[in-house]
């Protein structure tokens, strides 16, 4: 029956072996399609040939600058332990990497390809002294069976030595008989514990310990195939830092963030936002042109010219209602009186049922409510109803 592996496995796996968990498909490598007179020649008419890796000392020679490159790939069902039969095939300029890559690998029109649930490519510039910056990583969604789905761009440290701890999830192994002679743990292939030692959830917080096989030691087990009994230490996990720069989220995953995306180091990804921080840690944004349409972001610069222009309005509202009453007066057509607002030379309830018709009306747009307006202010408001009430006519 095939196990499933997950995520905290992988990692075992990586430090039982001090080793890449990934594998090249031979007859699929990225090569140049020919020599350049250094290129290893294999006897392709030969039997077996030893593999995992492939062995440079059972080259007959080497290829030829200009010839094509032929490469052996394995037979696996033919191998037995590291020796198989094998083919001869020239390369090609297609890669495929990772557990789940097939021989014979259909790529259209895609010429690498990265096939397993681990899908990470690293940069590592050697020009750098040893920090976060001299190595970077584009990872590809959760390495965890149903985990998140993401795009991320991280900052990667060069070496495995910080500490991890359980975020709730990592399995939890019985290390009572660890460094006890005889006190042994199955292991899946003598490297990776086997899910059968798992006796529950690490808490979160608590510090990862992972056992890791005493090789000399293992026996294969005689019912499980593939499983060896081995006695063990428990030695805590340890692993690379890794700080996100770029996350972009799509739809799904524990934990989840729908279709967010978090700029910058430490920035918190939440549901359908843009984040450039989190809490404790703000950022601003710079260098954005001013706001044109109703959904465009607004600078500080377009909230200025925004309530400048809110200021020209309500000026001029002002002095139209102003120029209207002068031109009122001048004809001799408005009364003298400010609060009669009917100009019938008594301030009554008709003054204030007049103000009432004119309530929050644009008085630029109304100029024949411009009287309304008892105190001028350009605007027509409970105020106005107040100096009406407030100086009516005994």
């Amino acid at each position: 029956m095939k196990k499933r592996i997950n995520l905290w496995l992988i990692i075992g796996f990586l430090a039982a072996f001090n080793s890449n968990a990934d594998q090249v498909i031979l007859d699929d490598l990225i090569l140049a399609g020919t020599s350049d007179g250094t290129v290893p020649a294999y006897d392709c008419s030969a039997p077996t040939l030893q593999f995992f890796p492939l062995d440079p000392s059972q080259s007959v020679g080497l290829i030829p600058a200009g010839d094509p490159i032929v490469i052996p790939a394995p037979i696996i069902a033919s191998c037995v332990g590291t020796v198989c039969e094998f083919t001869c095939a020239p390369v090609t300029a297609n890669a495929c990497v990772g557990f789940d890559c097939v021989n014979g690998e259909s790529f259209n029109n895609h010429s690498l390809k990265l096939k397993e649930n681990n899908t990470r490519i690293r940069f590592t510039d050697l020009t750098v002294n040893d920090q976060l910056g001299q190595s970077w990583n584009v990872a590809a969604n959760a390495s965890a069976n149903h985990g998140a789905h993401y795009l991320s761009i991280e900052v990667k440290s060069t070496v495995d030595t910080d500490l991890i701890f359980s975020d709730g999830t990592a399995p939890l192994y019985d290390c009572s008989g660890a460094g006890v002679p005889n006190e042994t743990l199955p292991f899946l292939f003598a490297a990776v514990p086997d899910q059968s030692a798992i006796v529950g959830v690490t808490p979160f917080g608590a510090a990862v310990l992972l056992p890791a096989p005493e090789t000399n030691t293992c026996l294969i087990d005689p019912v499980l195939p593939d499983v060896y009994n081995c006695d063990f230490t428990c030695p805590q996990l340890t692993g690379f830092t890794e700080k996100p720069a770029l996350l972009l989220g799509t739809d799904t995953g524990n934990p989840s963030f729908t279709n967010g995306v978090a700029l910058g180091i430490h920035s918190a990804a939440e549901d359908n936002m843009i984040s450039l921080g989190r809490a404790g840690l703000l950022r601003q944004l710079r260098h954005v042109a001013t706001a044109m349409a109703n959904n465009d972001a607004l600078t500080v610069e377009g909230l200025n010219l925004n309530l400048l222009e809110q200021a020209l309005i309500y000026y001029n509202t002002l002095l139209d209602g102003i120029e209207v009453k002068i031109e009122q007066l001048e004809a001799g057509g408005a009364s003298p009186n400010p609060y009669d607002v009917n100009g019938d030379n008594v301030v009554d309830m008709n003054d204030f049922m007049a103000v009432r018709a004119c309530f929050r009306k644009n008085i630029a747009t109304n100029p024949s409510c411009a009287s309304a307006d008892v105190n001028g202010d350009g605007v027509i408001n409970t105020l106005d109803f107040s100096l009406v009430l407030s100086n009516r006519t005994p």
